[in-house]
């Protein structure tokens, strides 16, 4: 039967790895684009607690939390922030949480270089008037979007005393742009989810491995390609047929109508604020009324073509059928726990004669969700064929 431990590492250096011994109802996350989420609570009464020293051990800000299987697959990880750790007096008891490093970690470092440390934060223009220094802003251009995102983490680890065991993956040339301004202050995290959530943007991961000295970790960083912006394999099949490991399962369908027009504003480029539209006039023809989607959450947008893409990624998803589903699955399954990630994919094989589905269920893991015994596990997707 499959099982999941918890252990703390250092966040800087990846190691040491402590195992942690947790109390029962511990749980963890994975979950893509979207950072892991681990919690669990520890006996401090508990001898093998107490040899932990956990008040240096578990210090905010610096340590990593992580869930893992039986075979050391790290299934969920994320750095213990500020309100992650909590003492009860009354029951003697720590209680620990963490979020991915999306969040807990690059979505609180703005994307600025290691110079804005020492440099002037403002020079004088031409006519003698104080602004930004423009030498403060990133500029990247030239790559793909995945390696765009590279490039900002690079940029963010490159400061004095950032972890060192982030593992980066190759650059790949591409002919994206993008600027970010020093004056902004913007999240690498942010960055990140606005890069994949433009047309055609890739899915970004940050898995937890042991490294080669088996003694620590490594943060090992994951992008989409251009040819292939979506994370994932083929991972097997689970059988919705007798002595099936999957209970509960759920799905939600809803008619992909679309939107006929879409509409964006951003921020202003020189002095002129910034509009995109998109028109797609094809579900007229099926009979829809016209529909919008607007948004104008994009206000630090100040490139064209960046607006655009967003505005095509909007109406992508407009014109997406939503097929939501949700099961749980044993955790000795084959494929079992950790030998599945979110944006894998599972095909469910359905048996002849079942009273409601037609075929094979072919489906995109989403979300993954359990706790420490790991004798089920709660999986979130979607149906390719939406």
């Amino acid at each position: 039967m499959a099982g999941v431990s918890y252990a703390l590492a250092d966040f800087v250096t990846g190691g040491p790895i402590l195992d942690l011994p947790v109390m029962e109802g511990a749980s963890w996350a994975s979950q893509l684009n979207r950072p892991d989420e681990v919690s669990c609570t520890v006996d401090m009464r508990d001898r093998d607690a107490l040899a932990l020293d956990l008040r240096s051990s578990t210090a905010p800000n610096k340590t990593v939390l992580l869930a893992r299987n039986d075979d050391d697959v790290i299934l969920a990880w994320g750095l213990i922030s500020d309100d992650g750790r909590t003492w009860n007096e009354d029951a003697k008891t720590l209680s620990l949480s963490c979020q991915g490093v999306t969040s807990s970690y690059f979505g609180s470092f703005p994307i600025m270089p290691p110079a804005a440390r020492t440099a002037d934060l403002t020079v004088l223009d031409s006519e003698g008037f104080p602004i930004v220094n423009p030498a403060l802003n990133t500029t990247l251009a030239g790559w793909s979007h995945g390696t765009i995102g590279k490039k900002l983490v690079e940029q963010a680890l490159a400061w004095p005393g950032a972890p060192t065991a982030f593992v980066l993956p190759a650059d790949e040339i591409g002919i994206r742009e993008q600027t970010y301004l020093f004056s902004s202050f913007k999240p690498v995290g942010d960055a990140l989810d606005d890069l994949s959530k433009q047309e055609h943007g890739p899915d970004f991961a940050f898995d937890a491995v042991r490294a080669p000295n088996g003694l620590s970790l490594q943060y090992v960083m994951r992008h989409g390609s251009e040819a292939a912006p979506r994370l994932g394999v083929d991972v097997g099949s689970w059988s919705l047929g007798e002595n099936s490991p999957i209970t509960g399962l759920d799905i939600t369908d809803a008619v992909a109508a679309g939107a006929t027009y879409g509409w964006m504003s951003s921020g202003r480029q020189d002095g002129a604020a910034i509009f995109s539209r998109y028109v797609d006039e094809s579900a007229l023809a099926d009979g829809y009324p016209p529909r919008a989607v607007i948004d104008t959450s994009r206000s630090d947008v100040s490139v064209q073509a960046t607006l655009d893409s967003y505005n095509a990624a909007n109406m992508a998803d407009a014109r997406r059928a939503v097929r939501d589903l949700s099961f749980s699955v044993r955790g000795d399954a084959t494929p079992a726990l950790g030998a599945y990630r979110p944006g894998d994919r599972v095909t469910l094989t359905v048996p002849d004669g079942h009273p409601w589905h037609t075929g094979d269920i072919p489906i995109r893991i989403m979300s993954i969700s359990g706790d420490e015994t790991g004798k089920t596990v709660k999986i979130g997707c979607v149906i390719l064929d939406a």
